[in-house]
């Protein structure tokens, strides 16, 4: 990915990239290589990638995401916004009528959760395991619900 396509995808979170998300039941043939895909992009992020001393994208977690995602269910839920952060980690985030969640993954062991939802008055955060499969599909299911 050249300079100017990872600006203009990683310089500015006022695009709306909501064009890539598929909701259809959230069956997507394509959710694990698009998320694989975006990963791979992340590898392209060097020091300062946000021009504000953003730090590189940790390989190590990206490979550990990537068989994170290899592991969950298929079409459990829709595509997420894959959004790369200053401090060298990445997350995957879900919106839907003011409730959020997102997966940080901030090492290639843990991943950090928000789970946001005000109008139920929910904002939870804690981590939990890389390998712990099982709880972040609790936790995707939790999202899905009304």
């Amino acid at each position: 990915m050249t300079s100017s396509t990872m600006e203009s995808k990683y310089g500015s979170w006022a695009s709306d990239r909501s064009d890539t998300w598929l909701r259809v039941g959230h069956y997507d043939p394509e959710f694990k290589q698009y998320i694989l895909e975006e990963l791979e992009d992340l590898k392209d992020l060097r020091f300062n990638w946000d021009q504000q001393g953003g730090k590189a994208i940790d390989l190590a977690t990206i490979e550990a995401a990537k068989r994170w995602v290899a592991s969950i269910p298929e079409g459990m839920i829709y595509r997420p916004h894959v959004v790369p952060m200053s401090t060298g980690a990445f997350q995957f985030e879900w919106q839907d009528n003011g409730k959020a969640l997102e997966l940080e993954f901030e090492s290639p062991d843990s991943i950090r959760y928000l789970m946001w939802h005000p109008a139920k008055e929910i904002e939870l955060e804690d981590s939990i395991p890389l390998t712990d499969v099982s709880e972040a599909t609790s936790l995707i299911q939790w999202f899905l619900q009304g």
